[in-house]
């Protein structure tokens, strides 16, 4: 199959191999991630159980916001088969919503499971000033892999949300006490729920004989062999079972009050670009002005970016990922921000762009694509690329 060059060296099954029987279906995230076309760090759904879903981003650079999601997100970093990428521990970071100050932050292996709480910021792999993307060699850029569990509207956690720390986690993190922690070794754990949001939750599967769940799921391998392969995605409809011959290891997204809705079109097609990525389409020059923000020049790499009466330096490079990425999400994100103050926050009507502790414009819905693409056309810098290759 053809492939994104920043995923030559993941491990992909064999595209010729038997379909399961139906009525299952089956697809395998590192061969959706490794699609020409798809962006880094697109929360793409996978899964989709309600309002409740599975999202599996894939990216060669460090996150380029800090998050307030509309539910609890619980992440595993998943194996690519390239044992180097996969040794990689990056550090995440917990902030208080309100303040933007840390409040603890751990570093996550591979198949490990940890927790971004809900009514927290997290931001994996937060950059230091000046902010500058980290070089890479010639040839030598390649992508991680990671599985989200969360919802898509407002959900408050679950009073029984499982709260634990495996043994030998603790000192992988420090910080704050009080702020809700989870961090599992997932190649360690006994079976039992890892993970819940609204009336879903996740599973984590050892060596079963069956897995039947009743009102239908999906089956992520982790760990398995023949007929099926690490990072395969398993749709079981409502009242279908499968034989969990050759997996040792896998999680179960499922739910006791909804049926697990079929496959959602990612599986077949990489979804589109929101507007033509640059170097397509041509770079507006500063100053520039539009929705009630202005863009000046600044020192190299940075913008002067004016709302209303606030002002704030904000790197160009990350300023444009951002802007990008919201719109690749259709506007809806829940609160993000990025290096600078510069969030936008798509949670109340209508969405807000703004800055940290200082003034914000609200722009009706209808009017956000041209302003966002504006924003992102005048802000990305000389020479950026929206799909970084090696």
């Amino acid at each position: 199959m053809s492939r994104h060059p920043c995923t030559t060296t993941w491990k992909l099954p064999d595209p010729a191999r038997e379909a399961l029987p139906s009525p299952l279906l089956r697809t395998n995230l590192r061969a959706l991630c490794a699609r020409p076309g798809r962006f880094e760090h697109h929360l793409m759904v996978v899964a989709r159980i309600g309002d409740d879903r599975l999202e599996c981003p894939t990216a060669s650079e460090p996150l380029y916001f800090a998050h307030e999601n509309l539910s609890d997100e619980w992440v595993v970093t998943l194996p690519t088969g390239n044992a180097m990428l996969d040794a990689f521990e990056p550090r995440v970071f917990i902030q208080d919503a309100a303040s933007g100050e840390d409040e603890s932050r751990f570093v996550q292996r591979t198949l490990e499971l940890v927790l971004h709480p809900y009514g927290h910021l997290h931001w994996p792999g937060r950059l230091r000033p000046p902010y500058a993307p980290p070089p890479v060699p010639p040839g030598m850029r390649q992508c991680g892999l990671t599985l989200v569990y969360c919802a898509a509207v407002d959900t408050p956690p679950r009073d029984d949300r499982p709260l634990r720390i495996g043994q030998g986690l603790e000192a992988k993190g420090k910080g704050d006490p009080s702020v809700p922690r989870a961090h599992l070794d997932l190649t360690r754990e006994p079976s039992g729920v890892v993970g819940r949001v609204g009336d879903s939750r996740l599973e984590l599967l050892v060596a079963p004989e069956r897995i039947a769940p009743a009102r239908g799921g999906y089956v992520v391998v982790l760990e398995g062999e023949a007929p099926h392969h690490p990072t395969d995605l398993v749709f079981i409809p409502e009242s279908a079972s499968m034989s969990g011959h050759g997996i040792a290891r896998a999680l179960l997204f499922t739910s006791d009050a909804r049926p697990a809705e079929p496959p959602p079109a990612s599986w077949a097609e990489v979804p589109p670009a929101p507007f033509p990525p640059l170097p397509l389409g041509e770079r507006l020059p500063l100053p520039f002005e539009t929705g009630g923000i202005r863009l000046e020049a600044s020192e190299p790499g940075f913008v002067r970016m004016r709302v209303a009466g606030s002002s704030a330096e904000v790197p160009r490079h990350w300023a444009a990922r951002f802007f990008f990425r919201w719109a690749l999400h259709d506007y809806r994100l829940g609160y993000v921000e990025t290096y600078g103050g510069l969030y936008v926050d798509d949670r109340p009507e209508p969405p807000r762009i703004g800055l940290r502790g200082g003034a914000f414009v609200s722009i009706a819905r209808d009017a956000l694509p041209a302003v966002v693409e504006a924003l992102y056309r005048a802000v990305a810098p000389e020479g950026y690329v929206e799909d970084p290759l090696p």
